[in-house]
């Protein structure tokens, strides 16, 4: 046992010998232990993530709304997202999770060095998320795919027949890219699909509940760079023992977060129905087609429970979540080559459910936390999907007047 677990342990032993009159230098004043001090601090992290998913909850009750007012505006304009990116940037989030969840683990066990490697690798995790992103806003920009106010997507010129074309000269049309737009990246073009298809009215509002949900998703994740930034500084200096392992447990949950909203992000925007027959709105026209494939550690004795407090996830648990999770993830994209209508979405989103689930058990330790922590976790849930209720009922009421305006505008 090295000189700074010994002085970890001599601290917790002056500390149970002596009450509140001496503390170890990481220990609070007003805490009285090491234990109580976690604990207490976890407890506000979790209602910190609860006022996140409240705030996450307006944006989705936005996009539940909209959707469920102009289907084939979300139909239409998800075929401009390019869905190989969405996927690539659903794994690159959940292996952050799984190494950030590996780094809490190593923390627990003063694995100094594992700490740190896991630390950066979650850092180069982030990084990569956002430059895909970056690549993605790069593309809607250049083909002018932004929010409702600043919508002007690129045209092309109308390809039918000759004859048609001769009287149509001069005519431009703004189709997705699976209809002939040109995209970054040319995907095929749909066998029953034509370049003339013309776009439903409103399709600015999809980019601009598409841009509102990816770009607060975005800043979090650079306010997750800087924390993760801020505990690795700290690793560093060897700051971390099994009995004050706190700032890195606590900025893991937001990090799980981070992952847990992009878990459903993905398929809400990226999965609508593709690969399924979808109605187009076309004027007031409904036109249909068939969306083509579009090291040392600072305590080698350190037993694998810790002598700590806390419980550490088995190192085979941990991996095999992250599988499962990718897996699922397989699933959700495979999914949506089947025509299953409306069940699409809610398959998409129970797998989503899942994937959440094992996210909040395993990787933030809902199944080993205190209940209390837990049942913030759930009110959350609870709440955000009585708000959903409550707002889509109330649009309900409303909706012959919302059709009417759309189709009559003033």
């Amino acid at each position: 046992m090295n000189n700074a677990t010994v002085s970890a342990a001599n601290d917790v032993a002056s500390q149970s010998e002596q009450g509140h009159h001496a503390h170890p230098e990481y220990v609070a004043h007003h805490f009285d232990s090491a234990e109580q001090q976690f604990n207490a601090g976890k407890l506000g992290v979790w209602v910190f993530l609860l006022t996140e998913i409240l705030f996450f909850g307006g944006l989705f009750c936005a996009y539940a709304v909209y959707r469920g007012n102009h289907p084939e505006v979300f139909i239409y304009a998800h075929h401009f997202l390019d869905k190989n990116l969405g996927a690539l940037n659903t794994a690159v989030l959940i292996f952050s999770s799984l190494t950030m969840a590996l780094a809490v683990r190593a923390a627990q066990l003063e694995q100094r060095r594992a700490l740190i490697t896991f630390l950066v690798v979650t850092l180069l995790c982030a990084f990569v998320f956002l430059g895909v992103k970056y690549v993605e806003y790069r593309q809607k920009w250049e083909h002018g795919l932004l929010w409702a106010g600043r919508y002007q997507p690129a045209v092309h010129e109308s390809n039918h027949d000759p004859q048609t074309a001769s009287d149509d000269k001069g005519a431009a049309v703004a189709t997705p890219p699976n209809a002939g737009a040109t995209p970054a990246r040319p995907p095929e073009l749909p066998p029953d699909a034509t370049a003339s298809e013309e776009a439903p009215r409103l399709v600015g509002v999809f980019f601009s509940i598409y841009f509102a949900m990816t770009g607060l998703h975005a800043l979090h994740v650079i306010g997750g760079i800087g924390a993760i930034t801020w505990i690795l500084a700290r690793a560093l200096r060897g700051e971390f023992n099994r009995f004050y392992f706190g700032p890195v447990d606590y900025v893991g949950l937001y990090w799980h977060l981070v992952d847990l909203v992009w878990i459903f992000l993905f398929p809400l925007l990226y999965l609508i129905q593709s690969g399924a027959r979808a109605a187009i709105a076309g004027g007031n026209k409904i036109r249909q087609y068939r969306v083509g494939r579009t090291g040392a550690s600072m305590n080698t004795a350190a037993s694998e429970h810790g002598e700590g407090f806390g419980h550490v996830v088995p190192l085979g648990t941990l991996l095999g979540v992250f599988a499962a999770l990718i897996a699922l993830t397989v699933m959700t994209v495979a999914a949506t080559w089947v025509d299953l209508g409306a069940a699409n979405l809610f398959i998409a989103m129970g797998i989503a459910a899942v994937k959440a689930t094992l996210v909040a058990l395993y990787f933030m330790h809902l199944r080993y936390d205190h209940p209390f922590n837990a049942m913030i976790f759930v009110v959350g849930l609870l709440f955000l999907t009585l708000f959903l209720g409550l707002t889509l009922l109330d649009t309900k009421q409303y909706q012959p007047e919302i059709q009417a305006a759309v189709e009559n505008p003033v």
